[in-house]
């Protein structure tokens, strides 16, 4: 879950000797910003982070330290020193790209992506703070496709009798 891993990756950075900065004020907090939260169930193969360190080493520095004191499974990919100026990862972040099993027959799978791609409008029911709301949900929809197969990545398990969905959200 969300918690669990900033959890774990704010313990990282301090066995990994690195001084996260705190914000200042009445309740000091440390100046770590995450991805949004994946919705439940969902496991994320390239989650981001902000750090603002107080004197920070290199990026391989960083990422060697920080590579030491993660758990098994979280791994450092890329480390990346931004300068002032460069958008934060709110600001960054366009879309999330999605890999769904789903359990129907390859034909049906992409007359459905089809016609989700046709359509002009997309109408969900939410219920917000005890109000229901009409939606339209088709902007947020960039891109879909069924696969021809599940990808070669260890870290994808295949799921047998199901067909792999892309699909690609703002």
């Amino acid at each position: 879950g969300h918690l669990d891993t900033m959890r774990h990756f704010t313990r990282s950075l301090r066995r990994a000797g690195l001084e996260v900065d705190y914000s200042r004020g009445f309740h000091p907090k440390p100046r770590i910003e995450a991805t949004p939260p994946l919705p439940l169930g969902t496991a994320g193969l390239g989650e981001l982070f902000d750090v603002v360190l107080v004197d920070p080493p290199g990026e391989a520095a960083i990422a060697q330290r920080l590579a030491r004191a993660l758990p098994p499974d979280l791994e450092v990919r890329r480390v990346q020193r931004l300068e002032a100026g460069d958008a934060k990862i709110a600001k960054a972040i366009a879309a999330a790209d999605y890999l769904v099993g789903v359990e129907i027959d390859r034909e049906t799978a992409e007359r459905a992506v089809a016609d989700l791609l046709a359509a002009e409008r997309i109408m969900v029911d939410r219920s917000r703070k005890g109000r229901e709301e009409h939606v339209d949900v088709r902007p947020f929809v960039s891109g879909a496709e069924v696969l021809a197969e599940w990808p070669d990545d260890p870290r994808i398990a295949a799921e047998p009798g199901r067909i792999p969905l892309r699909i690609v959200l703002h």
